[in-house]
């Protein structure tokens, strides 16, 4: 997989780096704002249950979603999960690709339309909590490798 799209990343990382950081000297160069953010808690044993939790239920859903939908109840669960967390969704659809033979092209739009989905839902709440400046800086560092 990685020698069918590793030069279209390497390119899309770079070129998104540079738009990053360009925008970051436009935002620190424009606001010199002192705001400061709470730190949260690295390990927390309450998130960790709860992807746990979520792994599982994709654990059973993917399988589930390709024998009784097929192909398209894989994408409509790519994209669902991806709302939430994209990490689950590719464990489960990896276990399938090696497993259940799921073929690399429905594996990767899979996992394209989860990315998506969760870039978008991560814009969109950083939008909400932080404006726009702050939303677009988000999305930005969401396309980063």
């Amino acid at each position: 997989m990685l020698s069918t799209f590793g030069g279209a990343m390497m390119i899309a990382g770079i070129l998104l780096l540079g738009m990053a950081l360009w925008r970051q000297r436009q935002i620190t160069s424009a606001e010199n704002n002192d705001r400061t953010i709470e730190a949260m808690a690295p390990f927390d044993l309450g998130t960790a249950f709860s992807f746990a939790a979520f792994l599982s239920v994709m654990a059973v859903l993917v399988p589930a979603a390709k024998q009784w939908l097929g192909t398209s109840g894989i994408f409509v669960l790519s994209t669902i999960s991806g709302l939430a967390d994209v990490d689950a969704i590719l464990v489960s659809l990896a276990r399938l690709h090696s497993t259940e033979g799921l073929t690399t092209n429905v594996a990767a739009v899979a996992l394209g339309l989860a990315t998506l989905s969760n870039m978008l839902s991560k814009a969109t709440i950083a939008w909400m909590t932080g404006g726009h400046s702050l939303a677009e800086l988000s999305y930005l560092a969401t396309q980063l490798p």
